[in-house]
């Protein structure tokens, strides 16, 4: 039996729109899945990171003696120099005249439209 082209074109576009909405709902169900197994990874470490840095942020350290010394002021190794400037000034006689193409309209009177006749 054939099926009218109407109706081929709605069928068509009524799979298209089950499949996208199909593939919603998948991206939908796997990010929260995906993320909650990422969390559950062999690769992170088991203990509570936050337990270490909490204690270590208690510790109760000896102070180490400090020493202090004098500011020492460095010599420069190599000066500095700027290259100077290169001015280029060109006369309006020595710039060179771009090629112009020439554009040019054929009209071929055997296609033309027969003139109007107003009577």
């Amino acid at each position: 039996m054939v099926q009218p082209a109407g109706q081929k074109t709605s069928n068509r576009r009524a799979a298209q729109l089950s499949v996208t909405r199909v593939l919603v709902l998948l991206l939908l169900c796997a990010v929260p899945i995906l993320s909650t197994l990422a969390k559950d990874s062999i690769y992170l470490p088991t203990s509570n990171t936050a337990h270490f840095i909490n204690i270590a942020a208690k510790m109760k350290v000896a102070d180490a003696p400090v020493a202090v010394s004098q500011p020492q002021i460095a010599e420069p190794e190599v000066a500095i120099q700027r290259p100077e400037l290169e001015v280029r000034i060109t006369r309006q006689d020595e710039l060179e005249v771009p090629p112009v193409p020439k554009v040019s309209l054929t009209i071929c009177l055997q296609h033309r439209s027969p003139p109007r006749v107003n009577a």
